[in-house]
């Protein structure tokens, strides 16, 4: 039976992303500003997808993640929300700076153990990172820097790093 509800809350965000993303991706294409979509790997995310609204020297992004590297919980469901602020260098490849801050908010719904109850929380993380344009079209970024937050009922500030393969559409 929890089992079920657990499946019908993943449904119930998934869908709710999904439709956020369908009203919202027509909207933010419009503008003259850029989307962009990222797959990459974090110690609190996960494995991740992430779609990214790009103004001139900053981003916001929206992001899900599955099964973080950190203590390897069960059922793990992350959502993300990040702001990207393009600070200093620059690129061949395009005009947007190469180093830049990020701040995001992660929550988080996980089992320790496939039997135990589930959980909930809010990892908060500011971070520093780098652009490595390849082409126009695709860069690999590269982040690190801390995380506090209510997940795992961890409060101290944590190491936290992330890559990810970026695509401009």
């Amino acid at each position: 039976m929890k089992a079920l509800f657990v499946q019908n809350c993943i449904r119930g965000w998934v869908f709710n992303f999904i439709l956020v993303g369908i009203f919202l991706i027509p909207i933010l294409s419009s503008a003259q500003s850029k989307i962009n979509i990222a797959i990459g790997a974090d110690i609190w995310e996960g494995y991740n997808a992430s779609i990214r609204y790009q103004t001139e020297q900053s981003q916001l992004a929206l992001g899900v993640g599955k099964s973080r590297f950190i203590y390897g919980h069960e059922n793990d469901l992350n959502i993300s929300a990040s702001f990207f602020y393009h600070f200093h260098g620059v690129s061949n490849f395009t005009t947007r700076r190469i180093w830049y801050g990020k701040m995001s908010i992660i929550y988080s719904r996980f089992q320790e153990y496939v039997d135990g109850p589930e959980m909930d929380g809010l990892t908060f993380g500011v971070r520093f990172g780098r652009d490595f344009n390849l082409s126009k079209r695709v860069a690999l970024s590269a982040d690190i820097g801390l995380n506090y937050g209510t997940a795992d009922s961890v409060k101290i500030p944590l190491f936290g790093a992330g890559i990810c393969l970026l695509y401009r559409i």
